[in-house]
């Protein structure tokens, strides 16, 4: 697998400004965040861990990832 120069660098500039963003996240959705799509738990184990049932985790994520979608560009 090859990967442009000029992709590379817009993937490192994204995740660079994705890094950026979670820290405008409340405390329990950046922890879901990196259990769930850094160390990829399930939302039932995300939730036996912060005291949570598995619908709040699965509420907490969609609206962390809303807030990240709506405050990332990917696009530059």
């Amino acid at each position: 697998l090859s990967i442009d120069p000029e992709d590379n660098k817009t993937i490192t500039k994204s995740l660079d400004n994705v890094k950026e963003k979670m820290a405008d996240l409340d405390e329990i959705e950046r922890k879901i965040i990196y259990y769930r799509y850094f160390a990829e738990w399930t939302q039932k184990k995300v939730g036996e861990e912060l005291n949570l049932t598995q619908m709040q985790v699965s509420r907490a994520e969609r609206r962390a990832l809303a807030k990240l979608r709506a405050t990332v560009n990917i696009s530059e």
